[in-house]
């Protein structure tokens, strides 16, 4: 499924797909600063979460004590294990995500396979 929805202030663009049996959705947004989620769902999962928004978990692992002064910054993280880890990433591209589902998960598998 594709949704387009523009406005001369920000464009969205919103896929969501299949990968073997996993669900895939494919989030961005373009308005100030570029903003994106790209997550793998097994059923109601989630196995992979790839996103820059500005989750206080994110801000706080990145800046430690200074976090209050970054709180509401995109960070760059990853969401694994249904949310039950969170680590940071550098920033990624639609592209980057496919490669990453190419490398990382094989369309019958259970669980990708996560380099450290």
């Amino acid at each position: 499924m594709l949704e387009e929805n523009a406005t001369p202030q920000r464009a969205i663009l919103r896929v969501s797909a299949q990968w073997g049996h996993y669900r895939v959705f494919v989030t961005e947004i373009v308005s100030a600063e570029r903003e994106y989620r790209y997550y793998v769902l097994d059923n109601d999962l989630v196995v992979a979460g790839f996103d820059n928004a500005a989750d206080p978990r994110a801000v706080e692992l990145k800046f430690g004590k200074l976090a209050k002064q970054h709180y509401g910054e995109c960070i760059p993280h990853l969401h694994r294990d249904d949310k039950a880890i969170l680590e940071l990433t550098a920033e990624l591209r639609c592209a980057d995500f496919i490669a990453w589902l190419e490398a990382n998960l094989d369309r019958g598998e259970t669980r990708p396979k996560f380099t450290d």
